[in-house]
């Protein structure tokens, strides 16, 4: 669990300029509810907070159905599917983020 799939060339887009003001206004939104863990680097972040991805690139499913889901989309193709994350209570922070 907990694996971003990052594309190869995301960073270079995020590098000269390639930042939606949606993403930044997510980014703005957000920022006192989000704890990231250290290794992500502030490009990673901002990925994270693309607004791109709200529309459908990420998916919520109970949790003893996830791999089950994981496995049928690799099956027929799909180009990246992976458990990234759960939900749980909350404590602290809204979103805590950690590979």
């Amino acid at each position: 669990m907990n694996k971003f799939l990052f594309c190869r060339k995301s960073g270079d887009v995020l590098k000269y300029g390639g930042i939606s003001s949606g993403t930044h206004s997510n980014a703005l939104y957000l920022r006192d509810e989000v704890s990231w863990d250290k290794s992500l680097t502030p490009q990673q972040q901002f990925v994270l907070f693309d607004a791109q991805t709200s529309g459908g690139l990420l998916m919520a499913t109970p949790e003893d159905v996830a791999s089950a889901l994981v496995a049928k989309l690799q099956e027929v193709g799909t180009l990246a599917s992976a458990v990234i994350g759960r939900v749980e209570n909350r404590e602290g922070v809204g979103i805590k983020i950690k590979p």
